[in-house]
């Protein structure tokens, strides 16, 4: 019996007495089978009534199922377009995810184009992202109701302004996190007064610009590591783009009218639709299709027929494309592959050559420590996003000790990395000796 053959069955069949009872208890809510059920009782309850919506949120861990679960998988995305096609009345399905592979990921599993609608929702303009930090009235804003230590002096400076933009764009979300850091970092000295501004003004400069460090240093490591896909950690396919389309690709969004690339330029530049798909796979590119939610980019950027574009994941990777010296790291690594990729002649082992061996060793070494970091990085950064004010007292504790955990591991990331480029320095310099 197919899924929503079984489906229209229980239906008819449900008890909807005893399903009551059982789902008073929110966590079989949460499981899918729970869902199904209170649709159960919803559609039982409610004939005709205005369709219920299914929301799953973080819907690109779906992509995560195992392969030996791929018939449950395909089962699953077959009822969820049985239960939300216009003909059938039963409910709305809305897929949410930061993921801007998913749609392609969706057709790849034989949803038609016809059968779903992409809606971005794009971040909130300068001025909109300014009463969300400051405050519009009615609305206090983010830095005034913030009070870690009750300490009422703490907000963002004016002159600080533009470089936390820069870094945040106006991602309600990265705001969040990087307020309560910000405030979590603001120690003024006990003895100051209210009237030592210039004291008061450099321990909030200093708190700032720490919590503003971490989500540039991730984009640093972001965007510098994707110049070796073959390093990269698989996910679910082999990477399929080079150093050199990468670098294109970072060159196309750098000098992009509001950094949004067409696709079919990229095609033009040697970047095909394979590369950009595997890009978007390892969500190192962001793909926006025009959308009456989102208004971070004008409508020119899609052309008068409308298509879909290439952007960069967020603020603080466009801050590191447009500023950061990533070319220079795209230039070490053309000229390790070129090295690397030149014929040399059998030789007899040498001091130099031992010593090659020796630190190629330890490289890999480091990059198994960096990736087990950077799994530890996103499991701290879950628990982060996870925790809201909502969870009751002494949420405020938890955010603080895993947003420490956070900020540590990626202090720790950042010195394996520089460990990394030094001993690839090193490396570079025993292949031109052994020449």
């Amino acid at each position: 019996m197919g899924f929503s053959t079984w489906f229209q069955k229980q239906i008819k069949q449900v008890q909807l007495d005893k399903l009551v009872l059982q789902l008073q208890d929110r966590k079989q809510v949460s499981s899918l089978i729970g869902i199904i059920e209170f649709l159960i009782i919803w559609l039982k309850r409610y004939p005709g009534k205005p369709w219920p919506v299914i929301v799953i949120d973080e819907a690109n861990r779906l992509r995560d199922w195992a392969e030996d679960e791929e018939p449950a998988l395909q089962g699953l995305l077959d009822f969820l377009v049985s239960i939300s096609k216009e003909q059938s009345g039963l409910c709305h399905v809305l897929l949410a995810t930061s993921d801007s592979f998913l749609a392609d990921w969706l057709e790849a599993k034989g949803i038609r184009s016809n059968q779903y609608e992409v809606f971005t929702v794009g971040d909130l303009s300068e001025d909109d992202i300014r009463g969300y930090v400051y405050g519009v009235k009615p609305y206090p804003g983010m830095v005034n109701t913030t009070r870690w230590g009750k300490d009422k002096r703490f907000t963002l400076p004016e002159d600080l302004w533009q470089a936390a933009y820069r870094r945040l764009g106006g991602n309600v979300g990265a705001w969040r996190i990087r307020i309560l850091a910000a405030a979590r970092n603001f120690t003024p000295a006990s003895e100051a007064s209210e009237s030592d501004d210039k004291k008061l003004q450099a321990n909030l400069k200093q708190a700032w610009q720490e919590a503003l460090e971490e989500p540039w240093a991730e984009a640093i490591a972001r965007i510098d590591k994707a110049f070796q896909p073959k390093a990269l950690r698989l996910i679910r396919h082999e990477p399929k783009w080079t150093a050199q389309q990468w670098s294109t690709v970072l060159r196309a969004i750098e000098e992009a009218p509001h950094h949004a690339v067409p696709v079919a330029s990229l095609l033009a530049k040697g970047v095909g639709d394979e590369v950009v798909e595997s890009l978007l796979e390892y969500n190192f590119i962001a793909l926006r299709n025009p959308s009456r939610l989102a208004q971070d980019l004008p409508a020119e950027v899609y052309g008068e027929e409308p298509r879909k574009v290439v952007t960069a994941v967020n603020a603080a990777q466009l801050e590191y494309i447009c500023h950061g010296d990533w070319d220079q790291v795209f230039q070490q690594v053309s000229a390790l592959e070129t090295t690397d990729s030149s014929p040399r002649p059998s030789r007899s082992s040498s001091p130099t050559s031992d010593a090659l061996r020796a630190v190629s060793d330890e490289i890999k070494a480091v990059e198994g420590k960096i990736e087990d970091v950077e799994r530890q990085i996103s499991e701290a950064g879950d628990k982060v996003n996870g925790i809201t004010a909502a969870e009751g007292e002494g949420w405020q504790v938890k955010f603080a000790y895993w947003q420490q955990e956070k900020q540590q591991l990626v202090e720790k990331e950042r010195q394996l990395r520089h460990k990394e480029e030094q001993l690839r320095e090193k490396e570079l310099l025993l292949l031109k000796r052994e020449e």
